[in-house]
């Protein structure tokens, strides 16, 4: 459910929370079946058996009323020799080892895997590019530089248009 915003017109701040909530305290089971109805019943039950609180509200769960805006993001093209950082009032979450980050807009909510959730942490200051790199390859001295390059600019990219990072004027 976190891999898509299916109400775009719903700010994904309050989606995230929500979701964050639900996932961070229920059980968390896959329902496989071959029949519909015996799917249906088997929920039922478990549900009538459901002896778990259910929490009342998530923080800043009234955010997903919130309608999304669109401001301008910054343009794709990062340049290695400005400052970047988060953009203030991204919502973070994590579920499990999963993070998730959604734009202080409410258009979208992002996964982030391990290599993207460092380059995230790195840009709670602001920091170049090449600073990013050089972070990234000390951790992982076995992984060309090279890649590591090309990977945080494409990922710098993607948070850029997104929305999810600033140039800093620090």
């Amino acid at each position: 459910l976190l891999h898509q915003n299916f109400t775009r017109d719903i700010h994904s701040g309050g989606v995230l929370s929500v979701m964050e909530q639900l996932l961070g305290t229920l059980p968390i089971t896959a329902l496989r079946y071959s029949n519909a109805q015996d799917a249906a019943a088997g929920i039922i039950a478990n549900f009538e058996a459901w002896s778990a609180p259910v929490a009342a509200s998530a923080p800043h769960a009234g955010k997903i009323f919130d309608r999304a805006t669109n401001s301008e993001p910054l343009p794709g093209t990062i340049q290695s020799n400005i400052r970047y950082s988060q953009t203030p009032g991204a919502a973070v979450a994590a579920v499990g080892d999963t993070v998730y980050i959604s734009d202080p807009d409410g258009a979208g909510i992002h996964r982030l895997n391990p290599t993207s959730q460092a380059i995230w942490l790195i840009l709670a200051d602001p920091v170049t590019p090449y600073q990013i790199v050089d972070i990234l390859n000390f951790a992982n001295p076995t992984v060309q530089k090279s890649d590591i390059q090309s990977d945080t600019m494409q990922f710098l990219k993607e948070l850029a248009q997104a929305g999810l990072i600033v140039e800093s004027t620090d």
